[in-house]
């Protein structure tokens, strides 16, 4: 075989890959993503021209090691190897089919056919395909990517999904010929099928029978996860941990503004007993003088205190009840506190007794 062009279910498979799918194989075989050409360039590929154990070898090993399993696989699917064993085997596969094109040969397809002499010595025809092919790939991807753009920092970061197409593409057609069994292809679909997390709805699946009035979409339908923003147990597990922190926060908030309360209490405390004396203290029986505390007209030139009050009982925070001693304006009990108290002047108030009495 000259090129891969010569091998028709190979050309076919370039044909129809995905973009992602032809432009993993361009890498790996020429090392750098390239343009719309990609698949021409791929079908005009004459096969690496080193050997085992040389240099060259030993650098297209070490740069195929920077594709994923992923376009590893696809690059199988497109040559028609196995995509079985890890990632080192694979590139192995891919590098010793791609060294020697006759291996790539299926035995089907050994003996040449001649339906490509339609198609033009320059390619017109496969470039005009290749066009059609390349819009509708990019149409698909573009509206597969356009909602896993987001920008953190200034950088967009792109998250790639799986699509169908990546799917049908890594999966290998089954044509029900003797040299592809059918429990061969059934192992090869479970594996991809647990690649891509398929195996958990196929078991759900297989568990329940289709009932009579459900349709097929329904049956299939069955078991999918909705498509919420959160799982709900993630989402109540989340609301939760915020209720938790939003909980301690507001404790360790109303812990630091008690003790700042306190602090300027005490600080205000301090400024106010600064230059304030200690209360007088008054025993039961004492005769006092309380304030007037009531001011109005005429009562201007009027005494500031009236009394004599006897302390008739000791309330706390320096409070007193007091009750009139003697005849003399002012009610007959009240209670006061000590600061409109004051005592009384036993010997003043004995002369003006005695001074009234003559």
């Amino acid at each position: 075989m000259n090129n891969l062009a010569q091998i028709e279910p190979i050309k076919q498979k370039i044909r129809t890959a995905s973009t992602v799918a032809v432009m993993a194989l361009h890498k790996f075989i020429f090392e750098k993503e390239g343009d719309r050409k990609n698949r021409q360039r791929l079908r005009d590929f004459e096969g690496f021209a080193f050997k085992k154990d040389t240099e060259k070898y030993a650098n297209k090993i070490e740069a195929a090691r920077g594709l994923t399993f992923g376009d590893l696989i696809s690059c199988c699917n497109i040559l028609g190897l196995e995509y079985g064993g890890n990632k080192d085997e694979l590139v192995i596969r891919i590098l010793h089919g791609l060294m020697n094109l006759n291996t790539l040969t299926h035995k089907d397809h050994e003996q040449d056919d001649e339906s490509d002499e339609d198609m033009s010595d320059d390619g017109t025809v496969d470039e005009q395909d290749d066009e059609i092919e390349e819009r509708r790939n990019n149409e698909e991807e573009e509206n597969n990517l356009e909602e896993n753009h987001s920008t953190r920092g200034g950088q967009m970061h792109t998250r790639f999904s799986m699509t169908y197409r990546d799917v049908q593409d890594s999966i290998k057609t089954f044509t029900g010929k003797d040299t592809y069994p059918v429990e061969r292809w059934i192992a090869e679909f479970e594996d991809a099928a647990n690649l891509f997390g398929c195996a958990q709805i196929h078991e759900m699946l297989v568990k329940r029978r289709l009932k009579r009035d459900e349709t097929l979409q329904e049956y299939i339908l069955f078991g999918v996860k909705m498509r919420d923003e959160t799982d709900l147990k993630l989402r109540e597990v989340i609301e939760q941990e915020f209720k938790s922190r939003f909980e301690e926060e507001r404790n360790e908030i109303r812990a630091r503004a008690k003790e700042q309360i306190l602090k300027v209490q005490s600080e205000n405390c301090k400024t106010y007993n600064l230059r304030r004396k200690k209360a007088t203290e008054y025993q039961v029986g004492n005769l006092v003088a309380i304030k007037r505390t009531q001011l109005g007209p005429g009562r201007k030139l009027r005494a500031k205190y009236l009394g004599p009050y006897q302390v008739e009982k000791i309330k706390p925070n320096d409070t007193y009840d007091v009750i009139k001693s003697g005849s003399h304006e002012g009610p007959v009990t009240t209670s006061t506190c000590a600061e409109y108290l004051k005592p009384w002047n036993v010997v003043n108030y004995k002369l003006s007794f005695l001074f009234v009495t003559r």
